[in-house]
């Protein structure tokens, strides 16, 4: 495990680069999700988005074994690296609920969905923004987003 303190090796920082790539990609894709009306789709994508914005600085910080299923576990970690990612457990909560939503619910609200990937999409969109702060900040240590 790398020292939070010492620079990531090139290699660490190239799969940091990888997550955080994949990330922005899963956000462009919930965006487009969200336009073509495949609400759920989008909210799966935007919490994917999260996780991996949120993977990216986990690994720059020397974290290899983390909770890649949770939002909110994944923001308590962050927090530890720096103040911002206390604002973002808000949003790694909200985004958290999709799990528990079925595309086969017999039950399904289109209008619930619409409204829910439309807050979904803002809360990984915020997530996103921190992490993008924190790279930018810290990209003579890491990476430039």
């Amino acid at each position: 495990m790398e020292n939070a303190d010492q620079n990531p090796s090139p290699e660490t920082v190239r799969r940091a680069r990888a997550f955080w790539e994949q990330s922005r990609q899963d956000l462009k894709e919930a965006r487009r999700k969200l336009n073509s009306k495949s609400y759920l789709d989008s909210s799966y994508l935007s919490l994917q988005a999260a996780i991996n914005s949120m993977m990216s600085v986990c690994y720059l910080n020397g974290e290899f074994r983390v909770p890649n299923f949770s939002t909110i576990q994944l923001a308590g970690r962050l927090e530890g690296f720096d103040a911002r990612f206390r604002a973002i457990a808000p949003h790694c909560r909200a985004l958290e609920e999709v799990q528990g939503r079925s595309p086969y619910d017999p039950a399904r609200d289109e209008a619930d969905e619409r409204s829910q990937s439309r807050l979904n999409y803002a809360h990984g969109d915020a997530i996103l923004k921190a992490v993008r702060g924190y790279l930018k900040e810290n990209r003579k240590r890491f990476f430039s987003p």
